[in-house]
């Protein structure tokens, strides 16, 4: 069994790029859960059946959240894994959802500055 992925970056646990495809997620969801399905180990080895079954549990969430748009889209907005060029100086930046609930690129200089300011 490989090591388990530590960090809670869904891209990294389902072993595939920030621009992957749908069909592209579901076909690495499917190879993933049946590589560590927990039905693959021995019973005789309890911790290893425990660590598969956690692993699975945790490539279900993944692919639950990258499968559906809006959900990938609002995951990749707070856990900020795309990152882009600032909409107003250009310097690199996260996407922010903007209350009109569009996103766009702002770095935290000028997130700081505009909210700075009250109208």
């Amino acid at each position: 069994m490989s090591e388990p992925v530590d960090s809670r970056n869904f891209y990294e646990v389902l072993g595939i790029p920030i621009e992957a495809s749908d069909e592209a997620i579901r076909r690495s969801w499917r190879i993933s859960v049946r590589r560590h399905h927990p039905d693959r180990y021995p019973m005789s080895d309890p911790l290893a059946v425990e660590a598969a079954g956690r692993r699975v549990s945790l490539i279900n969430e993944a692919y639950a959240t990258l499968s559906d748009p809006e959900r990938r889209r609002y995951y990749d907005l707070v856990t900020g894994v795309r990152s882009a060029k600032c909409a107003s100086c250009g310097s690199p930046g996260k996407l922010r959802l903007g209350k009109n609930g569009i996103a766009i690129a702002v770095c935290d200089g000028c997130l700081n500055w505009s909210n700075s300011w009250s109208l």
